[in-house]
Parts: C-alpha cells; structure tokens; sequence
C-alpha cells in the first residue's frame, strides 16, 4: 500500500516506520496496565502523534473497551449483564444519516423487551428515550465506562465521509468510531503546528484523499462528533477522562511542566532528537524509568523497532 501526501515535497506515509507507529499506537491501547509511560527518542515528530493516534484507534476498536455496533437483538445479553450508568449509543440504521443518541444505560424491562436510555439530567426539559431490545434496525454499542450525563444531550453527527476509512483501518468496522467514547485521545504539544499537520492530506494507492483530522475524528466544533483533542501543553488543559495521552516536544514547547501529570491510562511521549530540550528531558525519563515502582521488565513493544528510534515502557 502505498500512502503519499499530496505535497510531494513531504514524501510518503509507509514502510517500517508507518508500520512501527501504527502498532505502537495499537498497543497503547490494548495495554492492560495503570500508569502506563512509553517513552521514544526519535529523528523527529512531524506527524509521529497523528500516526500513532489512528493506531490507538484501530486498537480501542479491536479492544474490550466497548462491542462495536451490533444489532439490538443481539446486545440484550450484554445489555442486561452491564451495569446501570454505562455509556450506550444507539444508532437507526435506515436513517440517512447516522445520528447516534449517546446516553446512560437506565432501565431495562423484559416483559416490554424495552430499554431506556439518560441522555440528561433535566428530565423535565428531555426525556429519557426508549429503544427495543428485538429489533434489528437498531445497532447498538456499549462501553465499559461509566457516561457523565450532560445538562442537554449530546447530539452527534459526522460530517465525514467514512466510506473510504476500511483502506485505512484494515479488520476493524468503522461503523464502530460512533461507539467510542469522546475524548479517547489528547495530542499535547504545539497545538498550532499539529493541527497544521493533522489537516494535511495524503491519498491511498494514488486514488482516496484522507487527513489526519478525518481519520480521528478530531474536535473540530461542538455538534460535531468527536473522538481526538489538540491542545497545547498546559496541564490545566489536560483531560482527564482521555484513554491515551501523547505529548510531544515541538518548537515552543516544554515537557518538563507536565512531567509529573497523570491519570491513570496510558502516555506516549515523543522527544525529537533535534529538539534542544531532548538532553533534559532524556534525563528525567530516563530517572524515572530507572526507579520505577514496579519490578517486572515490560514486554509491550512493537515487533519492530526500526534503526534511529530509542524507547523504553515502564509503570509509574
């Protein structure tokens, strides 16, 4: 396969270290442990992030983290073995357009063979509604993670053309991107320069464009559905709730403010050997790693690790 950005100037997107990205993101995401650091030194950043990032998303698509779009039918075993408060989408497939309804899985009543759905907490204002449990036109996706309810629903719709993504995302449903939960992934960095690069677009085997924003559903305004933040790297911007986090040292950044943030998931940091900051951060990574709280030598790497790039993975 063959992936080349528009601009020649930027060569191509493929070959051992696209394929080493890919699977480190993928990796990330299936990782089973808290607090969970890679670390890469690496000959640089332009569009390490967003690369790794639609690896993680492949990934969370193949997890446990939610069962991708299923039919209602089928989802009443899982449905009536989750707990009260999870995040459901529901989606109509013979709409038009996909417009899933995101809420918290309420109630469930066996004789109606109805379940409901919190997409509030006004419930005055916005009821909470019911979908049927015997009924294939409805496709169904449950996570493992509890909804936060919003004052007012969150209406989702994409307006990205997914029909093209299968080239991208090999053995994983697309459909399933609606059933992820928002703020997956944070990309911490230079926000000006990622998102520059985020909307730079490459094709496919000379045909399909894409973009990086496209591909992971980037924040770009708030009725649009969503799954990737941008931010600058300000721990007061940082997201809790995110799956993945990847922070890289671009041009007028600084890492070392957000050394000690955690919440639990994993990181990706990404130091670009040319950066003037790499001997400083190096070092305290590097501290870090060697007094480490676990013991065990983890074994999460990619099958590959190509020539010019250092990593280590470690617990803190």
């Amino acid at each position: 396969m063959n992936r080349k950005f528009v601009d020649d100037k930027l060569g191509n997107l493929f070959g051992d270290w696209f394929d080493f990205l890919f699977q480190l993101g993928e990796s990330a995401a299936t990782a089973k442990y808290e607090n969970l650091k890679y670390v890469l030194l690496i000959p640089t950043a332009s569009f390490t992030p967003h690369i790794i990032a639609t690896g993680a998303i492949s990934g969370f698509l193949q997890s446990s983290l939610t069962t991708g779009f299923i039919s209602a039918t089928e989802a009443k075993e899982k449905l009536l073995s989750s707990e009260k408060g999870v995040e459901v989408s529901v989606v109509d497939k013979e709409l038009e357009t996909l417009k899933p309804v995101v809420g918290a899985l309420d109630s469930i009543d066996i004789e109606r063979s109805v379940f409901w759905l919190k997409i509030s907490s006004n419930d005055i204002k916005y009821a909470n509604p019911a979908f049927p449990l015997d009924n294939d036109r409805y496709l169904v996706s449950i996570t493992n993670k509890p909804f936060v309810i919003p004052d007012k629903p969150i209406e989702q719709v994409s307006n990205v053309d997914m029909s093209n993504f299968p080239a991208y995302y090999k053995n994983v449903d697309v459909l399933g991107l609606f059933g992820l939960p928002k703020n997956m992934i944070q990309i911490a960095g230079n926000k000006k320069e990622l998102i520059g690069q985020s909307n730079t677009q490459f094709q496919i085997n000379q045909e399909i464009k894409y973009s990086f924003a496209d591909l992971l559903l980037l924040n770009r305004s708030k009725k649009e559905m969503f799954l990737t933040n941008i931010l600058s790297s300000n721990e007061d911007k940082l997201i809790e709730e995110s799956e993945l986090s990847i922070f890289v040292q671009n041009p007028n950044t600084n890492l070392e403010s957000i050394f000690e943030w955690e919440n639990g998931k994993t990181q990706i940091i990404l130091i670009p050997k040319t950066s003037r900051n790499a001997p400083t951060l190096v070092d305290l990574y590097n501290k870090e790693y060697l007094f480490r709280e676990n013991e065990e030598e983890l074994e999460l790497y990619p099958d590959y690790i190509p020539r010019g790039c250092e990593i280590m993975a470690y617990q803190v």
